[in-house]
């Protein structure tokens, strides 16, 4: 779940304590969080290559 703040797309809480969970690092939240909405973005405006089971 995300929320959008001025223009920012913001995760939901659960997003950060899964990152930090899975040993995830970073050094500025936002820097972060725009990555990894951008690599999101990214692979479902491509489509998923994988097969469904």
């Amino acid at each position: 779940m995300h929320r959008k703040s001025a223009g920012h797309i913001v995760p939901g809480p659960g997003f950060l304590t899964l990152a930090e969970e899975l040993g995830l690092e970073w050094d500025d939240e936002r820097t972060f969080v725009d990555e990894h909405v951008k690599r999101v973005f990214d692979h479902y405006a491509k489509g998923s290559r994988r097969k469904r089971s």
